[in-house]
Order: C-alpha cells, then structure tokens, then sequence
C-alpha cells in the first residue's frame, strides 16, 4: 500500500554545494592558466627563443671561423665546453643561459591553437558551472525532483543503486517505469537524506532495496 505521509519531515530545495563550486573555479583557473602558458610561448617566449637561436648560430660560426672549434665539434650533441661558453655569452647579454631551441612559425601557431583550445574548455567549464548552479535538487517529503527535471514520488521508487555512492557519493533511485533519478551529494546537497528516505520506503513496503537489480545505462 502506497505511503502518503513521509517516514521523515523534509522540505529540500538545494543548490550545488560550496565544495563543487569551489572545485570548479580551481578547474577553470587551471585550464586558463594553461591556456595562458601556451598563449605565452607561442606570441612571446618561443619567438624570443628563436631570435636567440640565431644569435647562438652566430656564436657558433664564429667559433668555427676563428678556429676554436670544428664544425664536427659544433654538431656534437650536449658538447659541454661549448654549452659553458654561451653561458657565459648568454649571462653577458641578459639571457637565459640554456641552449636555445630552434623554434618556427609553425610550432608558434600550434602553441596557439593549444591556448585558444584551452581557453574554449575553461569557456565550456564556466557555461556547464552556470547551468548547474541554476538547477535546484528538491523534495516535499513525497515528490522528488532532480536538477536535470526528472521527478517522481517515493512511491514510485522500485530500487536503489549505492555503487558508487562511497567513492562518489553519487545514488541512482530506479522507478518501475525505467525512469532514474539521480542523487549527487557531492554536488547537491540533501541528497543522502532523500536517499535515505527512499530507503525507508522500500523496508516499509517489504522491499529489499540492495536485491532489486538496476539495469545498466
């Protein structure tokens, strides 16, 4: 026999948690820094590498021409006499005092497109963030609704799914009908007790939640 008055006074009406909130933000300043970074390389830092890149060249042909060195010694990787000398070359005009990479006008562009996708992500983050925080996790006791607009009565509940309610604190409440209602307490508080309460409700009506299988998405 269906239950018209809750096991349970409630009146939920929740939004996205403050620990939610504040995970996303710390994601968007993460991709936005990222971003950022190859934004830099790409307009400022790899251009500059590459101007020093032909400056170390001269250094290096000039080496050769007055015969310090042997252009086979020049080609030599990691030669570390040679490194030690355009440190200190490097140190004398202000530079960073690695070997510089050569750098194109191709590897430029890919930095950028890098930074311009990072920055669309960080854009698809904040948009899923506002969208998020307009929904609203609701129950009267005997209707739930969830934030994606899905609702049914404590009644209609058939099952419970806690798979991943330790690790995530995410439940899935399953109605005969197939429809599922999704509980994110992480997200949106108030749902353990709607959870909870649904539970209830299956042992009042003889129903062992954890035995009735919840088909896969």
């Amino acid at each position: 026999m269906p239950l018209t008055v809750p096991l349970h006074s409630m009146n939920i009406e929740s939004r996205t948690t403050q620990v939610w909130k504040r995970r996303m933000w710390m994601l968007m300043a993460l991709v936005l820094g990222t971003g950022g970074w190859f934004f830099y390389d790409g307009f400022i830092g790899w251009p500059a590498e590459m101007k020093r890149h032909g400056e170390y060249q001269k250094y290096v042909e000039g080496l050769i021409e007055r015969g310090e060195i042997t252009r086979e010694l020049a080609d030599t990787p990691h030669n570390k006499a040679l490194e030690e000398g355009w440190r200190g070359e490097a140190r004398r005009r202000g530079w960073s005092t690695g070997v510089p990479a050569a750098r194109t006008g191709k590897d430029f562009r890919f930095q950028k497109i890098l930074g311009a996708a990072a920055f669309a992500v960080a854009l698809v983050i904040f948009g899923w963030y506002v969208i998020s925080n307009r929904r609203v996790l609701r129950c009267d006791g005997n209707t739930i609704e969830c934030p994606d607009g899905t609702r049914a009565t404590f009644d209609e509940v058939t099952g419970v799914n806690r798979k991943r309610w330790n690790s995530k604190g995410i439940a899935v409440l399953l109605c005969g009908d197939g429809r599922k209602l999704v509980l994110d307490d992480y997200k949106y508080g108030g749902a353990e007790e709607i959870l909870l309460e649904a539970e209830h409700r299956l042992a009042a009506r003889n129903v062992p939640a954890e035995s009735i299988p919840v088909p896969h998405s």
